[in-house]
């Protein structure tokens, strides 16, 4: 994969997190110059037509070496109690 630190985020394959816990929050992909995907969490502000994701960016505190910080365990912890399973897709 390509790591050109202009990874497009496609917003029409993210999908809101506010029914797992995590309101304000959203899965989404993002895409490489050459077609490589990266599954991604992000906040929905941070969305838009424009918006990419820097793979190397290290400053982030859930991207830090160790434990990971207790504000992320607590947010994982609220969004596995309130997983829901997902619908059935009927076959004709």
């Amino acid at each position: 994969m390509i790591n050109d630190r202009a990874n497009l985020i496609d917003v029409a394959r993210a999908v809101c997190l506010c029914r797992d816990g995590l309101p304000g929050f959203w899965a989404a992909t993002a895409v490489a110059a050459d077609g490589g995907e990266h599954l991604l969490l992000v906040e929905r502000d941070s969305l838009g037509d424009s918006v990419t994701y820097d793979p190397g960016c290290c400053t982030a505190p859930h991207e830090q070496l160790g434990a990971l910080p207790l504000e992320y365990v607590r947010k994982l912890t609220v969004a596995a109690r309130r997983q829901t399973p997902p619908p059935r897709k009927e076959t004709p």
